[in-house]
Order: structure tokens, then C-alpha cells, then sequence
């Protein structure tokens, strides 16, 4: 992996604790530099830097998402492709229920402005 293809910002968040399932960053550093690379139909791979907490997808517990831009993607397996340099994170795009307001404009389902 060379370092300058890591180009874009990402954040991990993780589900916390055992109530009510709240997000939150990921622990340890939750920003970080990747490659993102579309595959279609919504999926993407998500090439980090290796990190002791993010090696194999044991380490997805109760969840785990990467927020990029404006995607939400759901991390659905963690693959170590190069031992101690880099991780890839196989994920699905969010997909967020929408409703055509009155305006003529888009807005998410069950929510007011």
C-alpha cells in the first residue's frame, strides 16, 4: 500500500454500550485516511491503514459503520490483506427511506424540518 492513495477522510463509529444502541466515534482514534472504491449496487471497500482493533470482522461487534462524505456505509466484513499494513473494510451503502415534501423537495422519511 502506498501512503498517497489514501486520500480521503473517514469516520468509524460503533455501537456503545448494551441500552439503547446509540452510535458513537469508534474508540482509539475514530478518523482516519482511506481509499474508498465503489463495486456498485451500493457496495464499496474501504482500504485503511492496519489497526490492532480493526483486523478480521470478529472485531465488528454489535456494529460498525464508516461515514464518508455524505454516505453511511454498513461494514459487513474486515479483511487484513497485508499483515501489519493494511485492512479492508467490505461495506454496504445506507440506504435512507425518503418522502417527496410538498416543496417538491426530498426529506427523510418520519422526520419534520
Amino acid at each position: 500500500m502506498i501512503a498517497g492513495h489514501l486520500r480521503e477522510r473517514i469516520s468509524l463509529e460503533s455501537i456503545q454500550g448494551p441500552g439503547d444502541g446509540a452510535w458513537a466515534a469508534f474508540p482509539a482514534v475514530p478518523d482516519v485516511f482511506a481509499a474508498v472504491d465503489w463495486l456498485g449496487a451500493g457496495a464499496a471497500r474501504v482500504r485503511i491503514r492496519y489497526r490492532g482493533d480493526l483486523k478480521a470482522t470478529r472485531d465488528i461487534g454489535r456494529g460498525l459503520r464508516v461515514l464518508y462524505a455524505d454516505h453511511v456505509l454498513e461494514v459487513l466484513e474486515i479483511i487484513e490483506t497485508d499483515r501489519r499494513k493494511e485492512v479492508h473494510l467490505t461495506c454496504q451503502d445506507h440506504i435512507v427511506a425518503t418522502e417527496t415534501l410538498s416543496t417538491g423537495a426530498h426529506g427523510v422519511k418520519g422526520e419534520s424540518a
